[in-house]
């Protein structure tokens, strides 16, 4: 299988609603509060690789019916792609009139400059646009980065093995 035939394939199988992400029942729960209340905040969703954590973010947006911009913090991590990219795309109204969302997978790669830029885009278009970092390393972030959004460890504690559906 080709890197473009497994892209898609990851792509085509991801989950597209919280219910179908596979968290332990806490985390679904509050995620899928998020869903049903409408207001998706500021979000650090941080834990290690491949639990789940850009695939709850991506569903949570699809679910809502929310546009959003996804962008990898390790590799796009210039500040002209803050002004370029998620500047512009922050700044402007989704047509649906729902809030728009910007996605920073592997946030933790990106550098403070990167990161203090982004502090400024959270204030500036809080309004109209929420963000969420995701993060195998939320101690590699800045704490201004902290402040301003809700921190969300996907982790399944030992107690939790039995129940992650």
């Amino acid at each position: 299988m080709s890197v473009l035939e497994q892209v898609i394939w990851a792509e085509k199988y991801r989950p597209h609603t919280v219910a179908d992400c596979i968290l332990p029942p806490r985390l679904k729960s509050f995620f899928q509060s998020i869903v049903d209340t409408g207001e998706l905040p500021h979000l650090l969703i941080h834990g290690s690789p491949g639990t789940g954590k850009t695939s709850v973010a991506k569903a949570m947006c699809e679910q809502m019916g929310l546009v959003y911009y996804f962008t990898n913090g390790a590799k796009d991590r210039g500040i002209a792609n803050v002004r370029e990219n998620i500047a512009p795309f922050a700044g402007t109204i989704a047509l649906n009139g729902k809030r728009k969302v910007v996605i920073i997978d592997e946030a933790d790669g990106s550098t403070p400059d990167y990161q203090d830029a982004l502090k400024s885009l959270i204030e500036t278009y809080s309004r109209n646009c929420s963000f969420i970092f995701i993060a195998n390393r939320a101690a590699k972030l800045i704490e201004p980065i902290h402040s301003r959004a809700a921190n969300v460890e996907v982790r399944v504690m030992p107690d939790e093995k039995d129940q992650v559906v």
